[in-house]
Parts: structure tokens; C-alpha cells; sequence
């Protein structure tokens, strides 16, 4: 078995915390990455603020084609620092 690149891996790992995303239209994860130590300094996906509710429960709410409901992966990745 090949082992995977550190790209691969973050990219992998970027993919399976998009699974966690709450938005009906589109899930995405985020990785951080801290480029001295090669670790991973945190991870977001696109979901609700907290404590509002989840576009899974209660729909998108979409003004000029896109969900306002959600936070981006990114933006939520750096929130979790």
C-alpha cells in the first residue's frame, strides 16, 4: 500500500468533514494547517451559527442564489483555532 501524501491526506481529511456540513445546497470542509509543523491546526465545515438553526432542519434561506443560513467552511475553520 502507498502511503499518502501529505496533500492527499489533508484533502481526504477536508473531505470527510464536509459530511459534517449542515447545508442542503452544498457541503464543504475546510483543513488548517500549520505550514512549521505540518499538522493540522483545525477544521470547519459550512453549517449554521451557533445556537441558530440548520438549514437541514429548516431549509436554505437563499438570497441571490446562495444559502445566508451557513457560515463557509473557511470562516468556520477559523473560528475553531
Amino acid at each position: 500500500m502507498k502511503r499518502l501524501s501529505r496533500p492527499d491526506y489533508y484533502m481526504k481529511v477536508a473531505e470527510l468533514t464536509a459530511l459534517r456540513g449542515t447545508c442542503n445546497k452544498l457541503q464543504v470542509g475546510c483543513v488548517l494547517v500549520d505550514d512549521e509543523t505540518h499538522r493540522i491546526a483545525a477544521v470547519g465545515y459550512n453549517s449554521s451559527h451557533k445556537g441558530q438553526p440548520h438549514c437541514i432542519d429548516d431549509g436554505c434561506l437563499i438570497v441571490n442564489n446562495h444559502c445566508i443560513r451557513t457560515l463557509h467552511a473557511e470562516q468556520a475553520a477559523v473560528l475553531n483555532l
